[in-house]
């Protein structure tokens, strides 16, 4: 896993980034299982639980390479911990990745590098021979206070600047790749030239959210697009992009698009996929804001708006079957042509301040569909669901940027309670007494490591628990998880009746071992549960160094320890 924060406050020049794969070369070769051994990672059918506890667990341990001690970025990253330092276990190739202030740098071939990079008792990541979901890909993460810039320059040779597809995978089995906090700049491209910023033909387990796109206007430059091969992404969240032909180009199985923003795209989004929603999502000067011709299911769009739009949805007329079925509910549509046009064809102008449907629809009871061409209808909504203007409450993936160092709490370095985070340490009973400690008054950080608790880890009301990019596991093991017939949580948040702020982001909740009686983990961001064989990664211990952010901002609730 490579992660960038704090060194990348700069400029940096990509000619060759996207090499990794030959220009125009897009068709991926499927993952051949046949010499795969599935049965060193599957226990027998007559498998025993460790009948020890946790410091017998014979998992092995992956370790950082022993050629180079873990390179430590100068971060001014969103996590400002005193006492901690994050662990990058690189490769002696990988260790010129630093860029400083003064200098712009080409930088594809050292982050190629670091993304291949593997445990030095290990495979190279870019064999797969752990498979697909026992191999974590690359998270790019930039300062969230102050996001990086990977711009291309005006001579990239290559179509896309960023594959964020592992090309010898097919898009759905491209788990554990996140990018965030970063702008990528094509401004420097020519108008003229057809280029993608990022390719983002991946799966579940990935998270792409708070990325800035810097298109010329008037452009064949795209944003984003996943047209390389079948994915199946869950969610895209606050994504920016100024200028291009196109915002984003997608097909797919199915997205949830959250707080979208594209201003002087042609097209803001070409939509293709079973079904897709929009949410708080705002589209401006451009010809169309959402072209939804290629939807075979559904498109519902939700608490949005189109302003200074030729069109603001485009489609063909369904023809009184569901696909191209069209939802729009509290859609405000000002300074454009139509608000629907189907088959350059307006039928529907203004805002819609309720719900407006075109295709099937169940109404009053009824067992079967009927086919609407644009009927207004009335959906109720909730108090407790709503925030601001009456809209659906929503709320971006929080960085916790806002709060200053002291703010955080590292939980490897809480004095009197060790918690040790090394795949082997039973570390329930510390970890349950600083999260009771701290909750309501610091943000808890869990930095990477696997967390073994033998016991439910409780989370009070009032906790915000932050971790490291699926680099943060809580994993559990033990006789209080083998019933199946009276399940344990290893993760409890609050208690019945209980009021507050619970959040979790960028942790991993997982097993280390067949738990038949385990059930895992309120708001939660950037995080996964998986049930799998996982390979324990031991955490090597480094002299820690601390990192500041301005120290004007509490979180809720704040109280003085």
């Amino acid at each position: 896993m490579a992660r960038f924060a704090g060194l990348l406050t700069l400029s940096l020049s990509f000619s060759i980034l996207s090499t990794a794969l030959p220009a125009g070369t897009h068709l991926q070769t499927p993952t051949d299982f046949s010499t795969f051994n599935v049965e060193q990672w599957v226990p027998s059918l007559d498998y025993v639980p460790h009948k020890q506890q946790a410091t017998s667990l014979t998992s092995s341990m992956a370790k950082s390479n022993k050629d180079i001690e873990p390179f430590l970025f100068q971060f001014k990253t969103k996590l400002p911990v005193p006492g901690t330092r994050l662990l990058m276990f690189l490769r002696e190739t990988s260790r010129a990745m630093v860029a400083t202030k003064e200098e712009a740098v080409e930088v594809r071939l050292r982050i190629v590098p670091a993304s291949s990079a593997g445990a030095s008792n290990g495979p190279n990541r870019a064999s797969h021979s752990m498979g697909t979901t026992g191999n974590l890909q690359s998270f790019i993460v930039g300062d969230a206070l102050n996001p990086p810039t990977l711009k291309a320059s005006a001579n990239l040779p290559s179509d896309h600047i960023i594959y964020g597809k592992d090309p010898s995978l097919g898009g759905t089995i491209n788990f554990y790749i996140g990018f965030k906090n970063v702008i990528i700049d094509s401004t420097s491209v020519a108008a003229s030239k057809s280029i993608t910023l990022l390719d983002w033909t991946v799966s579940q387990a990935t998270q792409l959210t708070n990325v800035v796109f810097n298109m010329p206007t008037y452009s064949n430059h795209v944003g984003v697009t996943s047209q390389y091969d079948s994915n199946s992404n869950i969610i895209l969240n606050n994504l920016t992009f100024n200028g291009g032909a196109i915002g984003m180009e997608l097909s797919g199985q199915q997205w949830i698009l959250k707080g979208i923003t594209t201003n002087g795209a042609n097209v803001g989004i070409k939509a293709g996929a079973f079904q897709i929603v929009c949410l708080d999502c705002n589209l401006s000067n451009g010809a169309t804001g959402i072209d939804a011709s290629g939807i075979s299911g559904s498109l519902t769009v939700i608490d949005s708006s189109g302003t200074s739009l030729g069109n603001m949805i485009v489609s063909s007329n369904a023809g009184g079957s569901a696909p191209n079925s069209i939802i729009l509910e509290n859609v405000q549509c000002t300074n454009s042509g139509s608000t629907v046009s189907l088959n350059n064809n307006a039928v529907l102008s203004g805002s819609v301040t309720n719900t407006w449907v075109h295709g099937n629809m169940y109404s009053g009871g009824a067992t079967t569909p009927a086919y609407e061409q644009g009927s207004q209808v009335t959906t109720p909504r909730a108090n407790v669901l709503l925030g601001a203007n009456s809209k659906y409450f929503t709320m971006a993936p929080p960085t916790y940027s806002q709060y200053s160092s002291d703010q955080f709490v590292n939980t490897k370095t809480v004095s009197g309670l060790p918690v040790m985070g090394d795949g082997a340490t039973d570390d329930t009973a510390n970890i349950n007494a600083i999260l009771a400690q701290y909750a309501g008054c610091k943000i808890i950080y869990f930095p990477a490591g696997t967390y073994i608790v033998t016991g439910t880890i409780f989370v009070p009301a009032g906790s915000i628990i932050v971790g490291d990019a699926y680099a943060s596991a809580i994993s559990a093991t033990g006789s209080n998880f083998w019933n199946p017939d009276a399940p344990t949580a290893v993760v409890k948040v609050g208690n019945a009746g209980d009021v507050g702020v619970a959040q979790f982001t960028d942790m991993l909740f997982t097993v280390a071992d067949v738990l038949q009686g385990c059930k895992l983990p309120l708001a939660t961001w950037d995080s996964g549960t998986r049930i799998s064989v996982s390979v324990v990664q031991q955490a090597r211990k480094y002299k820690p160094t601390a990192m500041a952010l301005p120290t004007s901002a509490k979180p809720p609730g704040a109280c003085s320890i």
